[in-house]
């Protein structure tokens, strides 16, 4: 990702959220107009800090889910956080994938995002649709499945 110099202010949530809903491997450098420096951004498989980390995650993203699309469905915002319902899907492993979710987004002063915490299942959202390794997961869940 290259440096460059972030405008005074960013668009806050609604800037941001703009930028996921329409996020491609094209625009990915425009992070750094919604992002701050130090951001720090939390998945189930990252837990990393600056916003060159974060470009990292998005970009491995990107090469390894075809066709994405992020789509916010909910929006509650509280001071200087967000919390957005949404669903990200493409196409995972030659097949079509959706993963449904939640991130709490917090935002500086200057309306630049400063934390970004998703929650989402990692089970079902991956695991089980990996070749070869997916029937365990999916055993597992079956199996834990409470049956009235």
């Amino acid at each position: 990702m290259t440096a460059e110099t972030p405008p005074a202010t960013a668009g806050g949530p609604d800037g941001y959220c703009q930028y996921l809903e329409n996020i491609t491997p094209e625009n990915l450098n425009d992070m750094s107009k919604h992002v701050s420096q130090d951001v720090h951004f939390r998945d189930p498989f990252n837990d990393v800090n600056g916003i060159d980390k974060m470009h990292a995650v998005f970009d491995d993203m990107f090469e390894n889910i075809a066709d994405i699309d992020f789509v916010i469905e909910d929006r509650l915002d509280k001071d200087n956080v967000t919390i957005i319902v949404w669903t990200l899907s493409g196409i995972l492993f030659k097949k079509p994938w959706s993963v449904p979710g939640s991130s709490r987004l917090k935002f500086n002063e200057a309306g630049f995002l400063s934390e970004h915490i998703d929650f989402w299942d990692s089970g079902a959202g991956l695991y089980e649709h990996i070749p070869f390794i997916g029937w365990l997961p999916r055993a597992l869940r079956h199996k834990l499945r409470i049956r009235p």
